[in-house]
């Protein structure tokens, strides 16, 4: 075989395989997308299940945030951390911030920060 068609060939296969590759990578990220996109309304229609059964069981609390006014679905349970963050806005929910140790060193307490 003539050395210049050998490496024609491996070139051609080369440049075909990248392609090749390029496309299943395509094909595959948009398989995930579609997955993702099916899992996430499945997980909707459970949390919106979840909470209906709370509120139901009156272990629900409805709480509007003071910064940004989003009304919260908070759990009221046993064994359940209560965070005061928002997670619409990052802020904590009621207004004021907790005292921490080095404000508390500096005599600042949360509400005048």
């Amino acid at each position: 075989m003539d050395i210049e068609l050998f490496i024609t060939v491996i070139r051609g296969e080369k440049y075909m395989s990248q392609k090749a590759t390029k496309d299943d990578v395509k094909a595959l990220a948009t398989e995930v997308t579609r997955i993702l996109q099916l899992m996430g309304g499945d997980l909707m229609r459970l949390q919106t299940l979840v909470y209906t059964h709370l509120e139901e069981e009156g272990k629900i609390e409805r709480i509007i945030c003071a910064n940004c006014k989003e009304e919260l679905l908070r759990p009221d349970m046993k064994g359940i951390e209560k965070s005061d963050m928002c997670p619409h806005c990052g802020e904590n929910i009621f207004g004021t911030e907790q005292t921490t140790f080095e404000n508390w060193d500096d005599g600042i307490s949360g509400e005048e920060e």
